[in-house]
């Protein structure tokens, strides 16, 4: 296992060089500037373009260590070599982890001599360091998971973008429906899209990656002094911004993790005729077109909340499920490569039309065209 590590490591040393100096670019132009203001210089910091890498670069590593893995003659090869599945899998895992790690160091490295040479102490900035890093990796864990889960290169790629659109979807339903029965927080909810008093949001781990950066960034403007211009536009701004919840930290650690878990077991149990094939995993296409879907027509009820006559909210509602149901219908076809649909398809296209109806006279008769 040493030496396949170390000749993997050499032979993907090129990615890693891009990464990291891709992200050192834009690190030396985002994270610290002088500005005018009202007549007066002021410092601007940012620790955003480490959240932007920590959300996206794990999901361009994951696809790029185990692609090799999505293609039969090669899934042929690798299984051949006197090597475990578990310690191959570990190689590609561990060899992607390093990497983010380790460009995500460099870019802190040059954000730590910006911030000496304008002599901005470093304590928050390696405060924040450690808690990047694992965020990002947690999110690394799922969508290795997430992209194993598919057998062909695109439906991996498919099932990543599962791990924004699952959470942000399930949380949009539940939003819908707890407007529809507090109408006195609705106008918040609907601007901020944060529901007062819960500790979850619709975006899951990347709300995570995101609000550890916004955090750092304003305990270092609050240590320039920064946060008093224009208090007011800025506590307006940022009151839009979820708070840090320990609740939701600790539920997507154990999802990240026990993700891990069956990224190994999957890996164990990959079999070559498979590759290339119908992704047919749960926790693919079957979960994510049918809560796509709902989420979708439940949002099209939000429309009378904010439109003032009951005809044109009904208008719009019933317009919004055509789009939506052709959607759910090209999404099975890419799914099933084809229209040649199976029984349960048929039922779950037959069940988000059900629930459509359902939503349509829950909605009407519980909350008729109320604007906030």
């Amino acid at each position: 296992m040493p030496k396949y590590f170390l000749y993997h490591m050499r032979k993907t040393v090129v990615r890693f060089v891009i990464m990291a100096l891709m992200l050192c670019l834009f690190v030396n132009s985002t994270v610290y500037s002088k500005y005018s203001y009202y007549g007066g210089e002021h410092t601007s910091v940012s620790l955003t373009v480490f959240s932007v890498f920590g959300v996206v670069a794990p999901f361009v590593v994951a696809a790029l260590e185990f692609s090799q893995f999505m293609n039969r003659r090669n899934l042929d090869t690798w299984f051949s070599l006197p090597i475990s599945r578990t310690n191959l899998f570990l190689v590609h895992f561990i060899n992607g982890a390093v990497q983010l790690s380790a460009a995500f160091i460099v870019g802190v490295l040059v954000a730590a001599v910006k911030f000496a040479a304008a002599g901005i102490s470093l304590g928050r900035l390696m405060t924040y360091t450690p808690i990047g890093i694992c965020l990002m990796l947690f999110s690394y864990m799922l969508l290795t998971f997430l992209f194993l889960s598919a057998n062909n290169l695109f439906d991996g790629c498919v099932f990543m973008a599962g791990a924004v659109l699952i959470p942000y979807n399930l949380y949009s339903i539940f939003k819908s429906f707890y407007m529809l029965f507090n109408p006195q927080n609705g106008n918040q909810i609907f601007f901020t899209g944060n529901i007062p008093g819960l500790p979850f949001n619709g975006y899951g781990i990347f709300n995570l990656i995101v609000v550890a950066s916004e955090r750092y960034t304003d305990l270092l403007k609050k240590d320039l002094g920064e946060l008093s211009v224009d208090s007011a536009l800025w506590t307006s701004a940022r009151a839009t911004v979820t708070k840090f919840s320990m609740p939701q930290l600790l539920l997507w650690i154990m999802i990240c993790v026990g993700a891990l878990a069956g990224a190994i077991f999957i890996f164990n149990k990959k079999k070559t005729e498979n590759v290339s094939g119908v992704s047919d995993s749960w926790f693919g296409y079957r979960v994510l077109i049918p809560i796509c879907t709902a989420g979708s027509l439940t949002s099209s009820f939000l429309t009378r909340a904010v439109i003032g006559e009951e005809l044109l909210a009904a208008i719009v509602s019933v317009i919004a499920i055509i789009p939506t149901i052709i959607g759910a219908f090209i999404a099975y076809v890419i799914y099933r490569r084809g229209i040649k649909f199976k029984l349960p398809d048929y039922l779950t296209l037959a069940g988000l039309v059900v629930y459509y109806i359902v939503c349509a006279i829950i909605f009407s008769s519980v909350a008729p065209v109320t604007p906030w």
